[in-house]
């Protein structure tokens, strides 16, 4: 096969650097499952967001609290989340006061006719 340590150190180079490209694909082949899960995660995650509502509490003792969608930028909070049951409860609760709706992501528009 090999006769000398030269030929040998020489297949043994060869050998190496298919071994380091085989490795470079299966990193780069490991990298883009990662960011297509991360990605994947993200998207559930809005569209989960999307389809429940969020409260911002007053920011003052004279003042509302205020109802969002869930994915509205005006209020960030990635916790929280309100099923339409629990904003039911939170807009007819009269210990709350009064909500007001936020006119940017339109949390009325999401919970129907027979609300305002």
């Amino acid at each position: 096969m090999f006769t000398s340590p030269e030929e040998r150190v020489a297949h043994l180079r060869t050998v190496e650097a298919w071994l380091e490209h085989q490795l470079n694909l299966t990193r780069t082949n490991r990298l883009n499952l990662e960011a297509q899960i991360d990605h994947d995660r993200k998207r559930r995650q809005r569209a989960h967001a999307e389809l429940r509502w969020k409260i911002q509490p007053a920011r003052a003792a004279e003042g509302q609290a205020m109802l969002h969608r869930g994915g509205c930028h005006l209020w960030r909070q990635e916790f929280g989340y309100l099923d339409r049951a629990e904003v039911e409860v939170a807009l007819s609760d009269e210990h709350l006061g009064e909500i007001e709706f936020c006119d940017v992501c339109n949390p009325l528009a999401a919970l129907g006719p027979g609300y305002r």
